[in-house]
């Protein structure tokens, strides 16, 4: 066993530094006494890194990247120099002593806590990254090269603030000028850059230099990450992106969703820009940043997921923003794969109001290049492509291809994808026309068809389609009372839904001997069974997904009327008047009911007795 102390010298003796590089992928070529490569730590074309294996040691003239083999090791996978070792001696074959009883392991400095960062503090730093970089693509020739090139817009480039940053600037001592930062030193400029990547960990270069750079925002307008493109398809990687932080979280924020606060507030133009785009209720799913800004530019209001597989939360936040969408992806297997991906994130989240579909572009055509060819209405243009919709998708990937009829196995496999409920959408309309679907394709009924047990009674009933009048007083009085309350008079409405004249009222099948508007009380009842509710906001949003007719809820909320009586009684006076109401409407229907039944045996009797 070797002691811990002495560990990293013999990790040095054993492994010769220059074969580490060569074998982590970075060519090296001899020139005197060192090895030369292009630096893994940041973009270069002119090799700047170097290693001396006689002293063991690297060092980049480029970023200032330096180190030994256990430098190295751990700042190619991003762990700690006591992980490296631990790593190098086990690949070595060195057995570490553990320390001694009472006998603590000496360390060679004391680690540094890290910064506590309020988000506010590091909005302001994105945010003034973002304005730096926009003041150098106005300067920048290469910056104004790629714009012409790639057909941008000046308007759109102020829209989406797209910047430069030259390759080589000292990117925090720039950053530290800004206006925005002034109540902050250049060590704390300096930390924050790193706690939001904006600078390498070994100097104050930035890995966005030399690259066309996108400012990405959350929902509020707010810069919290960026992307930098390379400028020429020689430059690797493609796109540096900002790793996940304290005010970033890539799962939960789609590009081109939100303008930057800061700059259309100051711009009446870019306001305009923005309202044309956002006040659309269509929304087109893209790959890329320049499909985004290319859609837009034509009119059309396009966001992507920044280079990822969509998640349920961006999947969430695009059907919230528009009830149309439709995703637009490259015209190649990527793009394909990337399509039936999202289609099938985004179909259990749709309810009876959103459409879906995916367009194909011809082979080779991406959204920017595609449109670039389009003369007429861009839309219109689009809507020509080939469709794939997303139940379509959905039966390939749970089911596929089957025989007709089916055959046992088919069978399985098809109630294997009904019982998966949460792979298609909950409402009871889409249940009933997706079961429906799968008996149109494979000619088989799904079992135990909940699509209709779970169907809102009224939808069955011509009813449904009609307002009712809401004037009876006494009437009046209970809606606007649930509308106060919804929690309180939820469990007293629905104490009655398994009264016979209440069920035969949601069936329509009632027509006298009830205020017409109480079918809304019952409706919204049976709606909201089992929801924990906490205000009418929030009860009205769920009245709409569970089927409660939209024209029905206006007719609630345009009530005029005014109403008598105390909105807001103590618990036990609600309950006692609620359970006089009905109680007297139940006893009502019931002596009507039992009436008729008399009349009509009645009625028997007498045509027995002739």
């Amino acid at each position: 066993m070797v002691p811990y102390a002495e560990v990293p010298a013999r990790i040095k003796e054993a492994l010769l530094l220059s074969q580490r590089v060569e074998a982590s992928g970075i060519a090296l070529k001899k020139q005197g006494r060192e090895w030369v490569g292009l630096c893994p730590f940041h973009d270069e074309k002119t090799p700047s890194f170097s290693v001396n294996d006689a002293k063991g040691v690297y060092l980049c003239r480029g970023c200032g990247a330096k180190g030994d083999v256990i430098n190295f090791h751990a700042s190619m996978l991003s762990i700690t120099p006591g992980d490296a070792i631990k790593a190098l001696a086990k690949e070595c074959g060195i057995t570490i002593e553990p320390p001694q009883k009472g006998q603590a392991r000496q360390r060679p400095a004391t680690p540094q806590p890290r910064t506590s960062w309020s988000d506010s503090t590091l909005k302001s730093i994105a945010q003034a990254a973002s304005e730096l970089f926009v003041s150098y693509g106005h300067t920048s020739e290469e910056f104004a090269q790629v714009i012409a090139d790639r057909s941008i817009t000046t308007l759109s480039v102020h829209a989406y603030a797209l910047g430069f940053y030259p390759v080589s600037a000292p990117f925090v001592e720039d950053l530290a000028q800004s206006p925005r930062l002034s109540g902050l030193s250049i060590d704390q400029v300096r930390a924050g850059c790193r706690e939001l990547g904006l600078v390498h960990r070994h100097n104050d270069t930035s890995p966005f230099e030399g690259r066309l750079i996108f400012p990405i925002t959350n929902t509020g307008g707010e810069v919290v990450a960026f992307s930098g493109r390379s400028l020429d398809d020689a430059q690797r990687p493609k796109y540096r992106n900002s790793p996940e932080s304290q005010i970033f979280d890539k799962s939960t924020i789609l590009y081109g969703l939100a303008p930057i606060k800061a700059a259309v507030s100051e711009s009446p133009e870019l306001r305009h820009f923005w309202q044309r785009l956002v006040r659309q209720d269509t929304l087109y799913l893209v790959e890329g940043y320049t499909d985004v800004i290319a859609l837009a530019q034509r009119g059309l209001f396009a966001v992507a997921a920044m280079g990822t597989g969509l998640s349920q939360r961006q999947a969430r936040l695009a059907l919230r923003h528009a009830r149309h969408v439709i995703c637009l992806y490259d015209g190649d297997a990527a793009g394909r794969k990337a399509m039936t991906r999202s289609l099938l994130a985004l179909f259990p989240l749709l309810d009876d109001a959103h459409r879906l579909y995916g367009l194909s572009l011809p082979d080779g055509d991406d959204p920017d290049s595609f449109l670039g060819n389009v003369t007429g209405d861009p839309a219109s243009t689009l809507q020509t492509l080939p469709r794939t919709q997303p139940e379509s998708v959905w039966w390939r990937h749970h089911v596929g291809t089957i025989s007709r009829p089916p055959a046992l196995c088919d069978q399985v496999l098809i109630e294997r994808a009904w019982a998966a409920q949460d792979s298609y959408p909950s409402t009871p309309l889409w249940r009933q026309v997706l079961a429906r679907r799968i008996q149109h394709v494979a000619g088989y009924r799904v079992r135990d068809p909940h699509h209709l047990v779970d169907l809102p009674p009224w939808y069955r009933s011509h009813n449904a389609g009609i307002s009712p009048a809401i004037d009876d007083p006494a009437l009046l009085l209970w809606l606007a009372r649930f509308r106060a309350d919804p929690d309180t008079m939820m469990p007293l409405v629905s104490a009655m839904l398994p009264r016979w004249w209440v069920s035969d009222l949601l069936h329509g099948r009632l027509q006298e001997g009830v205020p017409e508007g109480s079918t809304l009380l019952f409706a919204a009842s049976w709606c909201l069974k089992g929801q924990d509710i906490d205000n009418w906001r929030q009860c009205m949003a769920l009245l709409l997904e569970q089927g409660f007719p939209a024209h029905w809820l206006k007719s609630w909320l345009d009530v005029r009327n005014p109403v008598t009586g105390d909105l807001a009684p103590d618990h036990q006076t609600l309950r006692f008047e609620w359970e006089a109401w009905v109680g007297s409407l139940d006893e009502t229907l019931t002596n009507r009911l039992l009436h008729a039944v008399a009349s009509a045996d009645c009625a028997a009797e007498t045509a027995d007795a002739s």
